[in-house]
């Protein structure tokens, strides 16, 4: 297993308060309670149903960010 470096819920955490959105509104949007939200903060891993739910409702494909860990981590691996 490749070492995990991308802290999910910081990235959210950081599009989150750059929208200036509250807790509530995106806990409706992604239906669940404004509590979960700051739960959702601390994970380093994410399930992708929610990750695409948050990604709908920030407007931000937080998908992205595991692309370009895969993109990096396969030429390292090429080019060993």
């Amino acid at each position: 297993m490749l070492q995990q470096d991308i802290h999910i819920g910081i990235l959210i955490k950081n599009k989150f308060r750059e929208d200036g959105r509250s807790a509530s509104c995106l806990a409706e949007k992604i239906h669940c309670r404004r509590d979960n939200i700051y739960d959702i903060f601390g994970r380093v891993s994410i399930d992708t149903a929610l990750l695409l739910s948050i990604s709908l409702a920030l407007e931000t494909n937080f998908f992205e960010y595991f692309h370009e860990k895969y993109k990096i981590t396969i030429t390292k691996i090429e080019n060993t």
